[in-house]
């Protein structure tokens, strides 16, 4: 039985997360290069199946908090990336 309500499934659509992206970075598609976005949203969609590969097959070998502290580690490491690239950018 699928549990997943209209709300859900929003709250989780890749396709909205991805416009999320687009607006966090400031890139407006209708002043992308052609294929930008469609090479983008590929790579946005491997990131994030990535992660989930990661999770499914790595992180459940550990007890809830190492679990804990390894996803810590994962977001200080986006969040690193994010400031680098800001600093970058200026």
């Amino acid at each position: 039985m699928n549990k997943l309500t209209p709300q859900i499934k929003a709250q989780f659509s890749l396709d909205a997360k991805f416009q999320e992206y687009l607006d966090m970075v400031g890139l407006n598609p209708e002043n992308a290069a052609p294929n930008q976005i469609q090479e983008m949203k590929r790579a946005f969609i491997a990131g994030i199946g990535m992660v989930q590969v990661l999770t499914r097959d790595s992180l459940t070998e550990y007890d809830d908090d190492t679990g804990v502290e390894i996803l810590q580690y994962l977001m200080d490491q986006v969040t690193q990336f994010w400031i680098k690239e800001a600093e970058r950018q200026n």
